[in-house]
């Protein structure tokens, strides 16, 4: 049988990483090898995101760069996807007469036989039926040997007023605790040091099942060997004391909470439908400041949300004066069709969007900076990930509290050991230093 070769271009979050490695995983089991070159491919793969317009042009762009691709090797097979393959559907075919394939990654394991259907038959088919999975049987072509990412849950239940989300994954299941535990301790067996749970909302993990996240943390600890545990994406309405107390008795739990906020006015916060009030936000980082010190606590923030005011937009400025976030990931507001958000007549014009964002980023960064200058002098346990250049090398992890560090030296130090780290130097984005010792 002739090699066949896959390549995979991923756009969007983490939970998309992780579903490309799942799709690798689907097509290495069918007998498919993956290259780095999208021009030798069969099978030229986009695993795509939707959740703001930026992101579709984005690929949409990408697309059009594979149809050259196409054209010098008529054979090679085009698929689509992921968020924007559940958003669109058979219109994608209808609007690039090149794409073979359009699939949902719920359909993953029906990507191998798919593909090969399309490269025999050349038969175009849209393939995006189907439910949110709690399980896989797939096995993962995991992108690393030391961090890993896991899955607890699909889809989403809240219907923030400007989310597609919910739209194209569908409502929210949850996989049950031994199921999650024993991929955790497979991994951990595998020499995986950092696992990070994925889901739209962690914390309402198990919901559907009785389980709650606090168990699926403490299951974790208690049984695996997994050195450092973290997760993503938590929703403030679901974020409970009970995580607190349990990740300050945790000895495996990364120093550091992603709790977005999305905006500082409780007007906004109820038009987005966030369920929430900024006093209740402002009351759970006080507990985790409280109970959780030294943790670091970055968030994001939507600007230019349709009706946001001056007045409004002043008070986000504000809560982040107060709260100080480590880092903020800022958007600007994206309309998204089918979204109630969308058809709203207030419409924030983009040159005022644009200079709201130019305006928190620059207090933001200024607090990020003035924060991770208190580092400088201490040391941290950094994670060694990878060498980020050849000649008097320098080496990249995350500590800890998820800052990324560097650090130089011709000690050549194994992908997937802790060091420590005496901090030398910072700047907005990164800490910098010399190692002092292992672990």
């Amino acid at each position: 049988m002739a090699e066949k070769y896959f390549f995979i271009e991923t756009f969007g979050c983490q939970m998309n990483e992780h579903d490309s490695e799942m799709l690798a995983g689907a097509l290495t089991a069918a007998g498919w090898d993956e290259t780095s070159c999208p021009e030798q491919a069969d099978l030229l793969l986009v695993n795509t995101c939707c959740v703001r317009d930026s992101a579709e042009k984005k690929i949409y762009g990408k697309l059009g760069e594979y149809k050259r691709y196409k054209r010098c090797r008529p054979g090679m097979v085009i698929a689509v996807a992921g968020c924007l393959a559940g958003k669109e559907g058979d219109r994608l075919l209808a609007r690039f007469d090149f794409v073979d394939l359009v699939i949902t990654n719920e359909n993953a394991e029906k990507l191998p036989a798919l593909a090969e259907e399309a490269a025999v038959r050349r038969r175009r088919r849209a393939e995006v039926a189907g439910r949110p999975f709690a399980e896989s049987p797939l096995a993962r072509r995991r992108r690393s040997n030391v961090t890993a990412w896991v899955a607890i849950s699909r889809g989403c239940d809240n219907f923030c007023s400007y989310c597609i989300v919910p739209y194209v994954r569908g409502r929210e299941v949850s996989r049950r605790i031994d199921s999650v535990v024993s991929e955790i301790a497979s991994l951990v067996a595998g020499g995986i040091r950092e696992v990070t749970l994925l889901g739209q909302n962690v914390n309402s993990f198990g919901r559907d099942n009785g389980e709650t996240f606090g168990q699926l943390l403490t299951a974790i600890e208690e049984r695996t060997s997994l050195q450092r545990l973290r997760f993503m994406t938590s929703h403030p309405r679901d974020f409970s004391p009970d995580i607190i107390d349990r990740l300050a008795a945790s000895s495996i739990a990364g120093r550091h909470i992603h709790l977005p906020v999305q905006a500082g006015s409780d007007r906004i916060l109820a038009a987005m439908n966030r369920g929430y009030t900024v006093a209740h936000y402002e009351a759970i980082i006080g507990r985790i400041r409280e109970k959780l010190p030294g943790f670091a606590v970055t968030t994001d923030i939507i600007v230019g949300f349709p009706g946001e005011s001056e007045e409004d937009f002043a008070a986000t400025l504000a809560l982040v004066e107060r709260l100080r976030f480590d880092a903020a990931f800022t958007f600007l507001y994206s309309p998204r069709s089918r979204t109630p958000a969308a058809s709203r007549p207030d419409q924030i014009d983009p040159a005022t969007r644009k200079e709201r964002l130019n305006r928190l980023m620059a207090i933001q960064n200024r607090i990020a900076d003035e924060i991770n200058r208190t580092y400088v002098g201490k040391t941290v346990e950094v994670l060694v990930e990878k060498t980020v250049k050849k000649n008097r090398l320098t080496w990249q992890g995350r500590c800890s509290e998820n800052k990324l560090v560097f650090w130089d030296g011709c000690h050549f130090w194994p992908d997937g050991e802790f060091v420590t780290v005496r901090v030398t130097s910072a700047k907005t984005w990164q800490l910098s230093g010399v190692v002092i010792g292992n672990g």
